[in-house]
């Protein structure tokens, strides 16, 4: 909780790479297909956490940042000029799309190889095997 009340997710990062997510202009261009969606959201788990703790606290003043481990940077997954309702409806829409297509009966499940190494860590790994 900061001094002015609101409250601040914080999503610590030790990696060199930080997925922030395009800003809300980019969003509202992108196609709903899985590599549009990976290439623009790249992480669903910072706006995860906005949405669940949104909808707990929904009158307490909101925001979300990752904080870099490796450089002690803050980095507002929102910033002032970013509409949060857009944004959070683009998250929320390409996560119920991503989850169809890999529930649905009628489609082969296909792993995405364009980050590898990231396989090698994803619980999900066998799956796709």
């Amino acid at each position: 909780k900061l001094e002015d009340g609101s409250t601040l997710i914080l999503d610590y990062k030790s990696g060199y790479e930080m997925l922030k997510p395009r800003k809300t202009d980019k969003l509202e261009k992108m196609e709903f297909k899985r590599k549009s969606i990976r290439n623009n959201i790249r992480s669903f788990q910072l706006p995860l956490y906005y949405y669940f703790e949104n909808k707990k606290y929904e009158d307490v003043p909101l925001n979300a940042a990752f904080y870099s481990l490796r450089n002690f940077k803050l980095t507002y997954l929102h910033d002032g000029k970013d509409d949060i309702a857009k944004s959070m409806n683009i998250y929320m829409k390409s996560l119920e799309f991503i989850l169809r297509e890999i529930i649905a009966s009628d489609k082969t499940f296909v792993a995405d190889r364009e980050k590898e190494r990231i396989c090698n860590y994803c619980p999900f790994f066998y799956l796709c095997r």
